[in-house]
């Protein structure tokens, strides 16, 4: 895996940060890690829709 070398800032929702917190906590996951996750998994799904 590449090394972290920048920082992604987002303004989001006070309701939805909580909901988000509360979510990462209980399932185990760091949001910085889901969060990357969930960027992977887009781009990827994008890829494979653009080589159709």
């Amino acid at each position: 895996m590449a090394k972290k070398d920048d920082r992604l800032n987002i303004r989001i929702n006070s309701q939805l940060k909580k909901e988000f917190e509360e979510y990462t906590e209980k399932m185990g996951y760091t949001q910085s890690g889901l969060i990357e996750r969930l960027i992977r998994e887009e781009l990827k799904r994008a890829k494979k829709k653009e080589a159709e």
